[in-house]
């Protein structure tokens, strides 16, 4: 063997796994052939190819406010950051009434914020949004009719919280954050239960949020979260309601598992559940209040398996609501209650040209799904996206999308058809002191 080929073997065990390079010194090549090497050599580039692939091509509606940089890390002293996304919108829908909308509009929405580090575990963080929209800057809250959720007033802290964390054992943070549990597709960042602040929304949680990182790559999330009596900030349907006092406190527990095994880059099982808030028969006196609970599958992955190159990204991602509304609750014919299924697909061209991808998202959800941000309860939904990365701080996106309601409500003169476009940017900032 080679000097040259024997100092490539020795740098490359020393970056791979101890464990992976314990096991092949443990194969026996006390004697290897030039084959034997190069086969080895590839095998454990690769693997280091798949750990230093980052999610760059993801916006920034996948940062939650756990997510500690590298530049934070072990550091003390104040960090500031800062983003601001801007977003045009043309509208034509064909509303439940016979009525055709055609509109448009342009919103914007800025945020700054900071945290201090007071050790290399120990930090406070807090951040104010403002966002409005074109119509004299009132505030657009950009949620369908039935949806309860989010903020109305042009500022608000959407940040404040205290966080614990050791980096390779644990987070724990307690106040106003924000939490995202989404399927990493390539140019998409969406979600069936959550996601808050994504495109222009101001949205929050008030919770309790534990996480710990185990040795295999699995991370358990607990959420123990606050429900005021109007509902909480996150996007959620109707008929969820959060009058009652034994709505509370709700609890959402995952289980995340990003590490790359073969194509797949994300795993993971999320259950969402919200004692005595469904309103089985929807909002009439006297009706029936059950507790509504939900459980999400995703994965993601990508082929080839490099992080840089023409290459495709794929998730899909799956729900399933045990205990729905009925079909009266929801204004639907017929007896017996809702479905609960929920899924969507998304499939992406990474860098069909240098740094500009192209996406498609497929999804269906059911009247009895009531959890996600994203997708509205009893519809089918298409979406193509294209996404420009323009600088590491800024990117540019195009979408268009059709919507389409899956079953005529009762009091409806027809499903409601919308068809939806956007164009937008968005540009972060931060700095460290």
């Amino acid at each position: 063997m080679t000097a040259a080929r024997l100092l490539l073997l020795s740098a490359l065990l020393s970056l791979a796994t101890p464990l992976h390079a314990a096991e092949v010194l443990a194969t026996g090549l006390s004697d290897p052939d030039d084959d034997d090497v190069e086969l080895l050599a590839k095998e454990l580039a690769e693997e280091l190819v798949l750990k230093e692939e980052t999610e760059d091509e993801i916006s920034i509606d996948a940062d939650s406010s756990l997510d500690v940089t590298v530049q934070e890390q072990g550091r003390v002293g104040w960090f500031t950051f800062a983003d601001v996304r801007g977003r045009a919108n043309r509208d034509y829908l064909e509303a439940r009434d016979g009525e055709t909308i055609d509109e448009s509009d342009v919103a914007v929405r800025f945020r700054v914020g900071a945290n201090r580090a007071f050790t290399d575990s120990f930090r406070v963080a807090g951040r104010l949004a403002v966002s409005c929209a074109s119509d004299s800057c009132k505030r657009e809250v950009d949620l369908e009719e039935d949806t309860q959720g989010g903020s109305d007033r042009l500022v608000e802290i959407d940040e404040a919280f205290i966080h614990w964390y050791q980096g390779e054992r644990f987070d724990l943070a307690l106040g106003r954050m924000q939490t995202k549990f989404i399927t990493k597709g390539g140019v998409f960042a969406k979600s069936l239960d959550r996601n808050d602040s994504n495109n222009t929304r101001i949205t929050w949680t008030d919770a309790v949020h534990g996480t710990l990182h185990l040795e295999n790559g699995w991370e358990p999330h607990l959420i123990l979260q606050y429900n005021p009596k109007n509902g909480p900030a996150q996007v959620l349907r109707d008929p969820l309601d959060f009058s009652s006092d034994k709505s509370r406190a709700s609890l959402f527990l995952s289980f995340v598992n990003e590490k790359p095994v073969r194509y797949l880059t994300q795993r993971a099982i999320d259950i969402s559940y919200y004692p005595s808030a469904l309103l089985k028969d929807g909002y009439i006196e006297g009706g029936r209040r059950e507790d509504y609970w939900g459980i999400v599958a995703r994965a993601a992955g990508r082929y080839p398996k490099r992080s840089s190159g023409t290459r495709i990204r794929f998730s899909a991602e799956v729900g399933y609501a045990p205990e729905t509304p009925s079909k009266a609750g929801v204004s639907l014919a017929g007896d017996g209650n809702t479905d609960g299924v929920a899924f969507a697909l998304t499939l992406s061209l990474m860098d069909l040209f240098p740094k500009h991808s192209i996406g498609l998202n497929f999804a269906r959800t059911d009247a009895g799904w009531l959890l996600s941000p994203q997708y509205n309860k009893n519809e089918r939904l298409v979406e193509l996206r294209y996404i420009w990365v323009v600088t590491e701080r800024i990117t540019f996106d195009v979408r268009i999308r059709r919507r389409k309601e899956l079953d005529q409500l009762t009091d409806a003169v027809q499903r409601s058809v919308e068809t939806d476009a956007f164009a937008r940017f968005t540009m972060r900032f931060r700095k460290n002191e």
